[in-house]
């Protein structure tokens, strides 16, 4: 990150809109010591001033999850999330969670480690019928392609033995037969208002932050029990 910033601003750019990474914020205080309006994408750093942020409200898009498998019948819903410190990931854990506290159901979180997440993944899937799971979210997208063919490889039937939501739009989740719920990023969303945020930070306005509203498609296989 830090060189692409330094290619940026040897260019004279006049804004950056990035999505934060491990170990950049130095280089984004970098472009704003020289007066280089950043806006910020996806993720946040907490700690960083005087920046933009355009976020897609993730805490919400797993409440709504929540809901509608709740709606349909489910009760014993599980997430599979991953280990890294990512503020969108974990605002999406926290969404979930609150949500089912709400409705008074009991959540849980399996936490799979990014190196290891296929096996893990195969055996939370491999085990969920003892558990009694009936449906699992899956707040990226790795983790949902992996928790799919987990589940084909167990034998298992969408919906009606397992229910699912996956994350991030895929060509894959039209596929299947029932096709596959998910949470879209709204990419063309986000994109258009930071752009929009950036030129306003360019013309010397106050840095703000935007949340838009999830987008989330409703398939097959979170249809009702």
């Amino acid at each position: 990150m830090d060189e692409i910033v330094e290619a940026f601003l040897d260019s004279n750019v006049g804004g950056i809109i990035v999505t934060p990474c491990a170990g950049c914020r130095d280089a984004i205080l970098k472009a704003r010591a020289r007066k280089v309006p950043v806006v910020l994408i996806n993720r946040d750093i907490p700690s960083l001033e005087d920046v933009g942020r355009v976020f897609m409200d993730n805490a919400r898009s797993m409440e709504q999850c929540v809901e509608e498998l709740f709606g349909n019948g489910y009760r014993k819903i599980e997430m599979i999330s991953e280990n890294m410190d990512v503020s969108s990931l974990k605002a999406r854990e926290d969404g979930y969670s609150r949500k089912m506290n709400e409705l008074g159901l009991s959540p849980l979180v399996h936490i799979v480690e990014t190196d290891t997440q296929e096996a893990q993944i195969r055996e939370i899937v491999r085990t969920a019928a003892e558990r009694g799971t009936e449906a699992f979210i899956t707040p990226r997208i790795k983790l949902s392609v992996h928790t799919l063919k987990a589940i084909q490889e167990a034998g298992l039937r969408i919906p009606d033995d397992i229910a699912i939501i996956a994350h991030d739009e895929n060509i894959l989740y039209h596929l299947y037969n029932p096709t596959i719920s998910y949470v879209s990023q709204n990419s063309d969303k986000v994109g258009k208002a930071a752009y929009g945020l950036l030129r306003d930070l360019m013309d010397g306005q106050d840095a703000r932050t935007e949340i838009l509203d999830p987008a989330i498609h409703f398939g097959g296989s979170s249809a009702k029990r």
